[in-house]
């Protein structure tokens, strides 16, 4: 079990034992598909320190090795705490900035020592910081579903009208079109879905005049190939869930998809 401390601004009240998996929100197993997973091994001195950020598109997995013993910030993703977070991106120190207006969180320690705990799953969205109590090594794994491309979409859709270039934004972008690629291969049934999101922000993208800016316009085109291999996969009327024919037209099923709902 997890050593975990709920938090109200920086108190540390008594301890309180909770299973290892932090789940935000209900998940359905239904929705979950192959992953594509990215991972990695850190190396980290003690005293190191991370501050808050969320991978946006992603679950994290993270594993302590040997000594290696870290306390964990954790926030889940409301709507109050994305805000703060999306304000607040590139202006400083973000944890003396809004650390303690945050809502709902949680310091979890995690070490090496497998009588304790050693591994923790982090949902999509998540906001966290990390503390290395003492140095060593951290694996880690980043995986998507198709249950968290919602919040893929409104995280990025909350950054568009940041002006700046963010290398986190290309990652965050790249992951989500690998994750819908994979869901029309997959799990096609919910694809419309997905494709419908990805339209809306693309107009959304448009509307702030964020097409020409290096990120966005990389994921503009990442975008348009979903929806052409989204049609290459319908049957040879190329009818979609709604029941409507999918134009062949990338401009007009862009529109498709952002004019009419595609719900489960």
């Amino acid at each position: 079990m997890l050593p975990v401390y709920k938090i109200a601004r920086y108190d540390l009240p008594n301890a309180d034992f909770v299973p290892p998996l932090l789940s935000w929100t209900k998940k359905n197993p239904s929705l979950h598909i192959q992953p594509e997973i990215g991972t990695s091994v850190m190396v980290t001195p003690s005293g190191a320190y991370s501050d808050i950020h969320a991978d946006s598109t992603t679950i994290g997995r993270a594993v302590c090795i040997e000594r290696c013993t870290k306390i964990w910030l954790v926030w889940p993703p409301t709507k109050r705490n994305l805000q703060l977070w999306a304000d607040n991106k590139g202006l400083g120190v973000a944890i003396q900035i809004y650390g303690n207006k945050l809502e709902g969180g949680f310091v979890i320690q995690t070490s090496g020592n497998r009588s304790q705990a050693n591994a923790l799953t982090i949902p999509a969205g998540t906001l966290h910081c990390v503390f290395t109590i003492f140095g060593g090594f951290l694996t880690g794994s980043n995986y998507s579903t198709a249950e968290d491309i919602p919040l893929a979409v409104e995280m990025l859709r909350m950054q568009v009208i940041r002006g700046q270039y963010e290398d986190q934004i290309e990652k965050d972008c790249s992951w989500l079109t690998k994750t819908i690629e994979r869901v029309i291969q997959a799990q096609p049934i919910h694809a419309p879905r997905a494709l419908s999101l990805v339209a809306q922000l693309l107009q959304h993208i448009e509307n702030h005049g964020r097409s020409q800016h290096r990120e966005w316009g990389k994921f503009i085109k990442s975008a348009a190939s979903l929806f052409k291999e989204y049609r290459r996969g319908l049957n040879f009327r190329k009818v979609c869930s709604c029941n409507d024919i999918v134009p062949e037209k990338i401009d007009l099923m862009i529109y498709h998809f952002r004019n009419i709902d595609h719900y489960i």
